[in-house]
């Protein structure tokens, strides 16, 4: 009966509270990148401007002015609805990665006929896994670019540049729909060399879509995600040009103009190098975070509304036209922004955008 009895105990030994740890190992990692680089960076304001070493340090060093804006709020409140349902979104990636690798599959093997399964060891594995991750790499920077440059998509993807402080939280600042179109197109490019994988190595699609999951962590680890959205500033000097930075996806987020539509890369930024996008900043050249078009705009979306209602209502005035006195949707750069903004400030406190050839 209710009230009568004892509470049972909720044993949990170690061995329990590491395989909790392994169940959740991408959220202890981007909390102790994150509280690792607040550590680093007071120790390195310790040792070359004085700064006492001391937990009101610490804690300044990790929630800086604007931590708890408005914008924040919003950036925790989309978290949580996030971590609730993205693994719907991402059962849709699942499902045309199977539908289309099959596909694949079966049409090279009537193009082709039935080839006998090489066998696959290590290397092979290593391989597939990497090319998987390319593919899933320059979807991002596609579906990125995209949403970028067509306007009705612009108008989910502001949700997200419209973070105006830039904390590990923001990660999750994505209009459905938006993230919903990256997953989607990810799991259609990622399906090719999928298929191919299946034709010629007779390799199982969940096998397939593990070798991409490892891989696609590694990368995580390796370009310190957790630190891509947050105030520390780091870069990788000569790696830069392969690896997307933290502070060269920060000056993605920039409201200069001489910085819009650089540095679309998710983890790789040899993509950006390749089709001229690339800007590789200098410290201190980031002035702030937004749309670009003031805090007016920027407000707009600092509630559940405006993050996931107002953006729908802005793809309609999109495609049905809308009126003259409205600012376009996506954000004109004038003829010559960036040069003009790099004359105004001295060379040695300009970033160098990365040139091909």
């Amino acid at each position: 009966m209710r009230g009568q009895g004892t509470i049972m105990p909720i044993p949990l030994d170690l061995g329990d509270a590491w395989a909790l740890v392994l169940r959740y190992k991408m959220f202890f990692i981007t909390l102790s990148v994150f509280f690792g680089a607040a550590v680093i960076s007071l120790i390195w304001q310790w040792r070359r401007m004085g700064k006492s070493l001391s937990l009101r340090e610490f804690l300044k060093t990790c929630f800086q002015p604007g931590f708890a804006g408005a914008s924040s709020r919003t950036d925790l409140a989309m978290y949580v609805i996030v971590k609730l349902t993205h693994g719907v979104l991402v059962a849709g990636m699942i499902i045309v990665q199977l539908w289309l690798g099959l596909v694949i599959a079966d049409g090279l093997t009537a193009l082709f006929g039935a080839a006998e399964p090489a066998e696959a060891g290590f290397v092979t594995i290593v391989v597939m896994s990497v090319v998987i991750f390319l593919f899933a790499d320059f979807s991002n920077f596609l579906t990125h670019y995209m949403q970028h440059k067509i306007p009705v998509l612009w108008e989910l993807h502001k949700v997200h540049h419209s973070a105006t402080y830039l904390s590990p939280l923001t990660t999750a600042r994505m209009h459905p729909l938006g993230d919903l179109f990256d997953l989607v197109t990810a799991g259609a490019f990622t399906a090719i060399p999928m298929g191919v994988g299946v034709y010629l190595y007779g390799f199982d699609l969940p096998e397939l879509f593990l070798m991409f999951a490892n891989a696609n962590f590694i990368g995580t680890v390796l370009v310190l995600d957790a630190l891509r959205h947050s105030q520390f500033p780091v870069s990788f000097g000569a790696g830069d040009c392969v690896l997307m930075s933290p502070h060269m996806h920060q000056l993605h987020h920039s409201i200069d103009e001489a910085h819009w539509d650089k540095n679309m890369g998710n983890k790789l930024s040899i993509f950006d190098w390749i089709f001229g996008t690339a800007y590789k900043p200098a410290q201190g050249e980031i002035v702030g975070y937004g749309i670009g078009r003031g805090d007016a705009e920027d407000d707009l979306f600092h509630s559940l509304y405006g993050a996931y209602v107002r953006p729908v209502f802005g793809m309609a005035r999109t495609l049905i036209g809308r009126r003259p006195d409205l600012p376009p949707p996506v954000r004109p750069i004038p003829q010559g922004a960036a040069t003009q903004a790099k004359a105004a400030r001295p060379a040695a406190e300009t970033g160098r955008e990365l040139q091909t050839g």
